[in-house]
């Protein structure tokens, strides 16, 4: 698919698709319920942060990449290109992270996170069991660096069950 419009480009699309993802993921983690548990930081506090710094700097990249296109391509007549890139095929895989986090847990929608990077970002697609492996490490080493030192409560480990 080609389109002519420069506002259509990556450049302009991805941050776009990351700021509706991060608002996406902000009320997400205000619907997620407790921010603290006692004098703990809850499952939505982290989520919460994040949230609220990424809305704001990602409003400042899109408006910097508007205006960046727009000085670019004052009018002059554009040439076609193509829609989908890696930059926007990356922002759908992070949006399918956030959907997924919510409904079937952190350790099954960050395993698949991670090894679909892993995958996306090797020049061949080879030794796929060797990219689970990492990817189940990863997902181990992350977990147990919210669990255990940052004393996170996840509502949703796995598929609804609290480990």
């Amino acid at each position: 698919m080609e389109i002519r419009s420069p506002y259509l480009r990556a450049k302009v699309v991805v941050p776009a698709v990351m700021l509706l993802a991060m608002m996406g993921y902000l009320t997400l983690a205000i619907e997620m319920g407790t921010f603290f548990v006692g004098n703990k930081t809850g499952e939505a506090f982290f989520p919460l942060i994040l949230g609220l710094l990424g809305i704001p700097l990602g409003a400042k990249i899109l408006f910097d990449a508007v205006q960046e296109v727009r000085e670019e391509h004052g009018g002059a007549e554009q040439k076609p290109f193509k829609v989908v890139s890696t930059p926007f095929i990356l922002s759908i895989v992070s949006f399918a992270y956030i959907v997924a986090f919510y409904y079937i847990g952190l350790i099954p929608a960050m395993l698949g996170y991670v090894f679909l990077f892993m995958v996306f970002f090797d020049d061949e697609v080879r030794q796929l069991l060797r990219k689970f492996i990492y990817s189940v490490i990863v997902t181990a080493v992350i977990y147990l660096l919210y669990a255990v030192i940052f004393k996170v409560q996840f509502d949703k480990i796995f598929f609804g069950l609290i480990l």
